[in-house]
């Protein structure tokens, strides 16, 4: 499946909660995960040195490339519970390359975390049948 979208962090998480988070890509991704928070580090220039600041505000799919995010409602409802004091908010839209016009998306809003699949309609109001 190809994933597209994203959920915001707000406000955004600072390292003491990125760093230990399952959902911090290292080297090979985040382990076994389907969403990996993006980290912005911001640098200045002080006396002493370079200071680094690492935030995260938004968490993305774990790839670009298509793959099977069966735990993608799983791994949002864990991340919500592991960042208490932010607001998630945001929607990702899964598309089945190989099942045209299966769609669904995974959504988190003020009434929590869902997932919820489309529904193709003919112009004139009928449904169509899944393909499933």
């Amino acid at each position: 499946m190809a994933v597209r979208g994203e959920f915001r962090i707000d406000p955004p998480l600072k390292w003491p909660a990125i760093k230990d988070s399952a959902y911090l890509a290292n080297g090979d991704g985040a382990a076994m995960t389907d969403i990996i928070l993006r980290v912005d580090a911001e640098e200045s220039d002080t006396e002493d040195g370079i200071h680094t600041v690492i935030t995260s505000s938004r968490v993305v799919p774990w790839t670009s490339a298509p793959y099977d995010p069966r735990n993608l409602l799983s791994n949002i409802k864990d991340l919500q519970a592991e960042c208490t004091g932010h607001v998630i908010q945001g929607q990702m839209v899964l598309y089945d390359v190989e099942m045209p016009g299966y769609i669904t998306r995974v959504i988190l809003d003020e009434a929590g975390p869902r997932e919820e699949r489309a529904r193709l309609v003919w112009p004139d109001g009928s449904e169509a049948e899944p393909l499933d």
